[in-house]
């Protein structure tokens, strides 16, 4: 599948992956508009001038949960923008947290975004949990296409006495526009 003559699916794989890793999983600060809205924009100049642009647009609410989209968009012949990818997404952390635990949480979330598979570029690491001390990051997905997809991503809390708690959910779901 292409999306121009110098544009195609395997570019849109390679180019998310460099732009999720320049979004927020590099910690690097979010503008923010007049309402709150929360973006992170990545572009790229192509060797004929044009341009391919991420934008991952996302707002918090007062109960620690967050609603948001992501977005590549193509400059096509006449200089106008087409988009050709998008992924919407939900979440929020489960359990009531103190700020420490919420900035750990967002951290270890960070890193594990930047894992971003190669094969499946949505979020982190697909079908392998990554473990750092007592928290567990999953993501799930049964269509792993970025065509089209849909998934559940959970971060979970292991206590001391191995009681395990998800404290951090997030469903998404997109693909090609």
């Amino acid at each position: 599948m292409d999306f121009s003559d110098e544009f195609g699916l395997n570019d849109l794989n390679d180019f998310l992956i460099r732009a999720k890793r320049n979004g927020y999983a590099s910690g690097i600060p979010a503008g923010q508009d007049i309402y709150g809205v929360k973006h992170h924009v990545y572009r790229e100049k192509l060797p004929s001038g044009r341009q391919v642009e991420y934008f991952d647009s996302y707002v918090t609410g007062n109960r620690q949960g967050f609603v948001g989209f992501e977005q590549v968009c193509l400059e096509i012949g006449d200089k106008s923008i087409t988009s050709i990818w998008g992924m919407a997404y939900h979440g929020r952390i489960i359990i009531p947290v103190n700020k420490e635990r919420e900035d750990k949480i967002n951290s270890f979330l960070r890193q594990c975004l930047m894992q971003v598979p190669s094969g499946f570029p949505v979020r982190g690491p697909i079908g392998k949990p990554v473990t750092e001390g007592n928290l567990r990051y999953d993501n799930f997905s049964d269509e792993s296409d970025i065509r089209k997809f849909s998934g559940v991503e959970t971060i979970t809390l292991i206590q001391e006495d191995r009681d395990k708690k998800i404290v951090h959910e997030v469903n998404y779901s997109g693909g090609i526009v």
